[in-house]
């Protein structure tokens, strides 16, 4: 395991102790209920986040190097595996099988304000290192997205509920595709295009935007009940 690869997945696990919604997970302090709640907004944003690998590729000067051409390859095989194996469907079955809807009443306002952040943070005035930063944060939110999922697939378990696909598919795939992001963030390292230093606060702050995202959807969620109970 190399450096960057290793300081992601520490930065990860270190956050993620810190996050209300995977903790209480890990712990069995939330219900199958709030669960659904969460993921039936989550899923307005998981909706349109290849706006996000989009806007990572047009970040991409050009393509006269290989690091930042095969970058740009993964960035696009991504969206690619998405749609073709339809992982938008299997969420909608997730979220259906916790008895939630994918087009709910009341739609939450957090899930653009989190889209746009992403924009915000990779504008273009960075140049090319703009560019190996929002990939570095693909990287570290793809690895947290595998660890999430595995706690969630524990706390589906210890209720006897069988993972579904896209809990479990979503374990193995996005560290893969976290890994091909750091395979290629590191050859364009070696080729001293960019030093893993200037790509660290990028891919911690993915990390802390994404944990921020969920706790703030539970924290609304759980706003709401009390809100419906007074």
């Amino acid at each position: 395991m190399n450096s960057l690869e290793s300081w992601i997945r520490s930065t990860v696990t270190s956050q993620a102790i810190g996050s209300a919604f995977i903790g209480d997970l890990r712990n069995d302090q939330i219900s199958l209920l709030e669960v659904r709640d969460v993921f039936e907004q989550f899923y307005w944003w998981r909706l349109r986040f290849h706006q996000w690998f989009g806007h990572s590729i047009a970040l991409a000067a050009d393509l006269g190097d290989l690091p930042t051409a095969r970058a740009v390859s993964a960035l696009a095989r991504h969206v690619d595996v998405e749609i073709a194996e339809n992982h938008a469907a299997s969420f909608r079955e997730f979220v259906v099988g916790l008895g939630g809807k994918c087009a709910p009443l009341r739609r939450s306002p957090l899930p653009d304000s989190y889209l746009q952040s992403y924009f915000d943070r990779y504008g273009k005035t960075e140049g090319q290192l703009g560019f190996w930063r929002s990939v570095a944060g693909m990287a570290a939110r793809e690895e947290l997205a595998s660890y999430r999922n595995v706690v969630l697939g524990s706390y589906l378990s210890r209720r006897g509920l069988d993972a579904p696909q896209w809990v479990s598919s979503h374990v193995e795939l996005e560290g893969d595709h976290s890994l091909s992001f750091v395979v290629i963030i590191n050859e364009a390292v070696v080729s001293e295009q960019i030093k893993a230093e200037e790509v660290f606060d990028a891919a911690a702050k993915e990390v802390s935007m994404h944990i921020e995202f969920l706790d703030s959807l539970l924290a609304e969620v759980r706003d709401l009940r009390t809100s419906k109970m007074t």
